[in-house]
């Protein structure tokens, strides 16, 4: 990585920026094997700081808070009359701004990491040569940052492809999701390791279970619907599609059970693992009296 001084300012260059020395994230999060690599190696945003693009603003920002211990957000940003691209952005410690509830009880209110945080740069694009400059650079936050804890931050979890892989192929076995994770985790030589958790893993498996369909399953489930709603006008369902047409998600109830909750509005149980490995789908019945 080669950088010019010019006046106490780094300036990096378009094909040997300082984001393309760093591993990439994948899909807007930190990827795997950046933990004491990323923290070592980043430096600190300085105003006159020179970048290519707006993307490699919020890269360089984002690593330099992984490295330091805290999350990023957008503040806000903005285009100059007249042009199309972004000119302006503001990021900002995650922390940034305050929550105000319009409840009364306290303990109602829910909790919030928002503490008015202050720590974050500004960077615009000069439309004569297209470079985005830093303008602004406030180091200091308000709040104990945690190096240690940055892969657990929501901005920095992924899943990298191999997991996904592994995960999904234990999944289609019928190999229950903790005895997965752990396997996984043994792999990555400890929980340290990891930059994901239960949670990324049970929503990633039920995404991928919803785009699995058999062939014609869709189409017969359509049409069952119809004679049954044909059979009583009381019989209601509704069909959830993708993008690309296929089923992500389906609620029927039958007539007798729509009369019943008319009476007795309790739903007794919510089942969201009924036949989930047995045949690639997620069904949640409800049950009432």
């Amino acid at each position: 990585m080669s950088t010019q001084e010019m006046d106490g300012v780094r300036s990096f260059g378009a094909s040997n920026s300082f984001v393309e020395d760093l591993p990439q994230p994948v899909e807007g999060n930190m990827q795997e094997d950046t933990p004491e690599s990323v923290r070592n190696s980043v430096i600190e945003p300085r105003v006159g700081m020179e970048f290519d693009s707006l993307q490699q603003v919020i890269e360089f920002y984002k690593h330099y808070a992984y490295s330091k211990g805290f999350a990023t957000m957008t503040r806000n940003s903005r285009k100059k009359k007249g042009f199309s691209e972004t000119s302006y952005v503001n990021l900002k410690c995650n922390r940034e701004g305050k929550y105000s509830s319009s409840v009364d009880d306290p303990s109602k209110k829910r909790s919030t990491i928002k503490n008015a945080c202050e720590a974050g740069i500004k960077a615009s694009m000069d439309i004569t040569d297209k470079k985005w400059r830093i303008l602004s650079f406030i180091e200091d936050h308000n709040h104990e940052l945690s190096p240690s804890k940055s892969r657990h931050f929501a901005a920095f979890r992924h899943i990298s492809t191999d997991t996904r892989r592994r995960l999904l192929i234990n999944d289609n076995a019928g190999v229950r999701i903790n005895s997965s994770i752990k396997a996984s985790v043994v792999e990555a030589g400890g929980y340290e390791n990891v930059t994901y958790n239960q949670r990324d893993v049970r929503n990633f498996l039920e995404k991928e279970r919803r785009l699995k369909c058999k062939e014609g399953d869709g189409q017969a489930l359509h049409d069952y619907f119809v004679r049954m709603q044909a059979k009583n006008s009381n019989f209601y369902h509704a069909l959830d599609l993708d993008d690309e047409l296929r089923v992500r998600n389906v609620f029927w109830v039958d007539a007798r059970s729509r009369a019943a909750y008319e009476s007795f509005n309790d739903v007794i149980t919510f089942d969201t693992t009924y036949l989930t490995n047995k045949y690639d789908m997620s069904i949640r019945p409800f049950y009432w009296n």
